[in-house]
């Protein structure tokens, strides 16, 4: 139930691409994502703004995912629970 609730910090921005997208492409796409947050330009750009950076690969989000929507329904009612009060 803890990730479920904690769980909504750690998906931070969504990076969307177009249906039906190849693989090959899908690969490249998160390639350049992860090659960009690890770039010194960007890594000081972030230092320079005072951001948070944590980078987390598609894989850690992907089983995050799968961990979170898979809850049984009782979990599911129990967190909406707490969350309307």
């Amino acid at each position: 139930m803890a990730t479920v609730v904690l769980s909504s910090g750690g998906f931070g921005r969504r990076w969307w691409r177009p249906r039906g997208c190849l693989p090959t492409w899908r690969r490249r796409f998160r390639d350049g994502l992860r090659q960009d947050a690890e770039g010194s330009e960007f890594i000081a750009e972030v230092k320079k703004r005072r951001y948070d950076l944590e980078p987390v690969s598609w894989e850690e989000m992907q089983s995050l995912a799968k961990e979170v929507t898979s809850q049984p329904p009782d979990v599911v009612e129990r967190v909406k629970r707490i969350l309307e009060n």
